[in-house]
């Protein structure tokens, strides 16, 4: 689970307020949108649908007069009767609506009568052809609808005008558009919407259609008649382009309400949180003394107080808790300075009773003066470390301390390296290694020898001090060597604790890094190796109480 988690991508405050924001608001548009599109569609079918059946209540008008007109061809027409038949002829001219002339001719293709509506008084007789049912023609660009038959002393024929017959629909058959004929693509004859749309006009409209003519939008529609297409176009009267606007109008409102609520809560919410994140990221990096600002707002105000004190809580304790371990830390190391160093006074002590037994005034006053110094060294518990070269002269000291009443005194021969004189090691940490020289390495042929060595190397980019303690001792025994190498807690059993807790000093302050080598060398070699570019613990301690 906490794999999971930490794969997860995560999202910023404001990127998660405008995501959820967008998210309620997108919904609402496109529902807005749709209803729009959703009404406009049915006020546009609604339209349409009255508007198709008038076009087709005017077509079969149409059809009605021309089967009308074939009807009066084929019958009154046929009559012998001349005078009967003008009579009819003239009637039947003045009510039917679509014929604009009937005209006769006898047999030598003279015309002989000619009835035409008022309004038309060119002869349109040319324009007749063979009986082969209705015709177009073309007449110096005007388009007419032809049909002519034989009668007994002659032929009749009946003429429509396309062009009369578009111009007198709204009179004549009260609709409140304009009728367009066409044929193979032709117009046969002009409409308003017709010389003014910004497109061509389609093939088939089988639906509800608005065509752009001007500043205006016509409704088209389409019907058949003689083989010609007829078109129906009305002005649409709905608008419905506001609609529209006033949704873009909304967005636009609503984007702009967005960008300044994100903007306030960026001032006012998330631009208070952030600093609170960054502060409290440095706090975790280590800088304890930081604290939240206070803020305008009541709970992030609230917030900020409790959080600055609870670090001031935090912070103190951790600074009792510093304290209580370099407390417990100096004293279990006082102790182990004070538990290696007994039975070396003691020793002192009694060289002193046998000098005083003699009478070497000498001595004891020499004695005491070193062990006075030696003592003032090692009961000084205000220093966990000291510098190298004044551990070095204690081991001086401890040297000719070593030396009283000797025949062979031992010898101390030091190597140091100037630049390791400041170095700080734990207190008596060097003079318990000689001390474990003095004791095991005496040698009954000659003087016991004693070198210390120092030196400062670099290994890995990282600096360490090397130090070395050697004699030309019997070295250590097999056994005890294994087990000063690999098990310091059984060594403790063995009567070297000393060595034991030198290297636990020098790991309280260097820690576990620091590391220390026995072998034997032609006598005992101890190697102590330090790393210089780390802090001890103690000393982190310190530096993190401030």
């Amino acid at each position: 689970m906490k794999q999971e988690s930490t794969k997860r991508k995560k999202w910023s405050a404001r990127k998660r307020i405008l995501t959820a924001v967008t998210l309620v608001q997108i919904p609402f548009i496109v529902m807005y949108f749709f209803m729009i599109n959703n009404f406009t569609g049915h006020v546009q079918k609604d339209q349409w649908g009255y508007q198709v059946d008038t076009m087709n209540t005017y077509v079969r008008n149409l059809q009605e007069e021309i089967r009308e007109i074939d009807r009066f061809l084929y019958s009154e027409c046929q009559l012998n009767d001349t005078e009967e038949r003008k009579t009819d002829a003239k009637l039947f001219v003045e009510d039917n609506i679509a014929i604009t002339q009937l005209v006769f001719f006898n047999k030598e293709g003279i015309l002989q009568e000619r009835y035409s509506k008022s309004d038309v008084s060119n002869d349109l007789s040319g324009t007749l052809i063979e009986d082969v049912g209705w015709q177009l023609v073309n007449d110096s660009g005007i388009y007419y609808m032809v049909r002519r038959v034989s009668i007994p002393d002659g032929y009749a024929g009946a003429v429509i005008s396309i062009g009369r017959l578009s111009a007198t629909s709204s009179n004549n058959y009260n609709i409140p558009g304009s009728v367009l004929f066409m044929r193979s693509g032709e117009c046969l004859n002009s409409t308003l919407w017709q010389r003014k749309a910004a497109e061509k006009i389609p093939e088939r409209i089988d639906q509800p259609y608005l065509a752009e003519a001007g500043n205006r939008k016509y409704m088209l529609s389409e019907s058949s008649l003689l083989g010609m297409r007829v078109l129906y176009g009305v002005i649409y009267t709905y608008n419905f382009d506001w609609l529209y606007y006033f949704g873009y109008t909304l967005l636009t409102v609503v984007v702009v309400v967005l960008l300044v609520v994100l903007l306030f809560m960026d001032q006012a919410i998330l631009r208070p949180v952030r600093n609170m994140s960054n502060v409290m990221e440095k706090i975790g990096d280590g800088d304890m003394d930081l604290r939240l600002a206070e803020e305008k707002s009541i709970e992030l105000d609230r917030i900020s107080t409790t959080f600055n004190t609870m670090m001031d809580h935090l912070k103190t304790a951790k600074i009792e808790s510093y304290e209580q371990r370099l407390t417990a830390r100096r004293a279990k190391m006082d102790a182990l300075r004070l538990q290696i160093r007994r039975h070396f006074f003691l020793n002192c002590l009694k060289n002193i009773y046998a000098m005083a037994s003699t009478g070497d005034i000498d001595s004891i006053k020499r004695t005491s003066l070193l062990l006075s110094s030696n003592l003032r060294y090692t009961l000084n518990f205000d220093n966990d470390s000291v510098p190298l070269q004044e551990e070095l002269k204690m081991c001086e000291d401890y040297i000719h301390l070593q030396g009283i009443r000797q025949g062979a005194p031992p010898l101390l021969v030091i190597e140091n390296d100037p630049n390791l004189n400041d170095f700080a090691i734990p207190p008596v940490s060097l003079l318990t290694i000689l001390e474990n020289s003095c004791k095991y390495g005496t040698r009954q042929d000659g003087p016991l020898i004693i070198r210390i060595q120092t030196s400062m190397k670099e290994l890995d980019d990282r600096h360490y001090a090397y130090i070395t303690v050697r004699d030309n001792g019997s070295g250590f025994e097999p056994e005890m060597l294994r087990l000063l190498n690999n098990d310091m807690e059984q060594v403790k059993g063995q009567n070297h604790i000393g060595m034991a807790n030198t290297l636990l000093r020098f790991r309280m302050l260097y820690g576990e890094e620091c590391s220390m080598l026995f072998s034997n060398n032609d006598g005992a070699k101890v190697d102590l190796i330090i790393p210089m570019d780390g802090k001890s613990e103690v000393q982190d301690e310190t530096v993190d109480r401030g």
